[in-house]
């Protein structure tokens, strides 16, 4: 997690633990118009999950006979729900598949408990394809925003 996004989140009463997670004390909750946490704002740290970066001009082709769904479904609107599976057909790994506008890249998001094995077995795949493979979890803020005026926030 990074430093910036670490002393945010201590700013605004989070509390940590050895498994990267974040929890925030309702007591200490703000009620000010000016606070971050105001009204019926809500916002959590996602920093539990990780996330692979796939790039290169075969990423989509590539990821496309690796993963349970349409790659070509994801837009910058869309993210998608995917599953990576061993040969018989058992789930590995379920991720939130998604992209942004600035570039073609495409972002596997799991926990990240599991994040090292699907990449090691991503990779095992990737022989002459142009795809690039990155864990990019700690390169990334991660933060889930929810409640009734979280779509104004955005």
């Amino acid at each position: 997690m990074s430093n910036n996004w670490f002393n945010f989140l201590s700013r605004n009463g989070a509390s940590f633990n050895s498994a990267r997670e974040v929890s925030f004390s309702f007591a200490d909750r703000r009620t000010t118009a000016h606070s971050l946490f105001a009204g019926d704002l809500y916002i959590t740290d996602l920093s539990w999950l990780g996330v692979i970066e796939v790039s290169g001009a075969d990423s989509k082709t590539f990821l496309q006979g690796q993963l349970t769904n349409d790659i070509n479904a994801i837009t910058t609107e869309t993210s998608q729900l995917s599953g990576l599976c061993s040969p018989k057909g058992r789930l590995k790994a379920l991720f939130s598949i998604f992209t942004n506008s600035k570039s073609d890249k495409l972002y596997l998001q799991l926990p990240y408990p599991l994040l090292e094995e699907t990449l090691k077995r991503l990779k095992m795949f990737v022989m002459m394809s142009k795809v690039d493979l990155i864990d990019v979890s700690d390169s990334l803020i991660k933060i889930g925003i929810y409640g009734n005026i979280a779509e104004q926030h955005l």
